[in-house]
């Protein structure tokens, strides 16, 4: 735990201190009015979102899953579900135009739940339970550009990155016949395995950048926002045949209500 608060210190301080920057440097760059429907410098907005994931491998499925080895390719998808909490301040950086930059940071939980009968590494006739559970902090940069309406109506579109610091992704597995805990790991750390009498091994990125565009939209202080993103740097390792580099990528939809103030 200790361990894991060092690592994440800097991107909560980088988040401070870009949040500071951004705000100081709005007021120095927005000095004439703005034209009628939009005459904001700045905004701030937080939000609470359900989030969908599916985890596509470049075989198997989570790019190279033990407990999918064998699946077939178009059996290749995960779905976590999951919710994020996000603060972002949003920083006017044209006077004619409502255009803006959203900076903030974002604490992302997911999960996902799946039975496995008889997984191709182990032996017996048990169901499997395969339990991931993830934790990941994000700093946002979005292009927003913000269409208000005189009954007090807003339309704002968006794209942008998220930069992503993944501090937790721990599975777990479980015979549910006999309540068995059969293996724990953690897929962060480099995994090793055998197949055929090779020593394989597999890890999931900590550092990731995703794109993600989206559509706010709401009345006076309300916010409702509807996103889809995108990462193709999820999973690295190599496959049992030691020439396929599994791959794994991660798309997935957001929906969620927030509050502008």
């Amino acid at each position: 735990m200790i361990k894991t608060i060092k690592m994440m210190l800097p991107v909560l301080l980088l988040c401070i201190g870009t949040a500071t920057y951004a705000q100081d440097a709005e007021e120095e760059a927005v000095t004439e009015v703005a034209p009628k429907g939009d005459t904001r410098k700045g905004y701030n907005r937080v939000q609470l979102d359900f989030n969908g994931t599916w985890w596509t491998g470049s075989k198997t499925g989570m790019g190279g899953s033990l407990f999918q080895q064998d699946a077939p390719v178009t059996a290749d998808k995960d779905f976590f579900w999951g919710f994020d909490a996000s603060y972002l301040r949003g920083i006017r950086i044209l006077k004619s135009v409502p255009l803006f930059v959203e900076v903030g940071a974002t604490m992302v939980y997911s999960s996902i739940d799946n039975v496995q009968s008889n997984p191709g590494n182990y032996l017996g006739e048990d169901l499997c339970d395969v339990t991931v559970r993830q934790l990941s902090f994000e700093v946002p940069v979005f292009l927003t550009y913000h269409f208000t309406f005189n009954n007090g109506m807003h339309l704002a579109p968006y794209a942008g990155a998220k930069f992503r610091a993944n501090v937790m992704m721990h599975l777990a597995y479980m015979k549910s016949v006999r309540g068995e805990k059969f293996e724990t790991n953690e897929l962060l750390k480099s995994e090793y395995y055998v197949s055929d009498g090779n020593i394989l091994d597999s890890k999931y990125r900590r550092f990731q950048v995703c794109g993600e565009v989206g559509l706010n939209f709401g009345y006076k202080a309300l916010n409702l926002k509807v996103a889809y993103f995108y990462n193709s740097s999820a999973y690295k390792g190599v496959d049992s045949d030691l020439v396929t580099h599994l791959s794994c990528d991660q798309q997935g939809v957001i929906a969620g209500v927030g509050v502008i103030f």
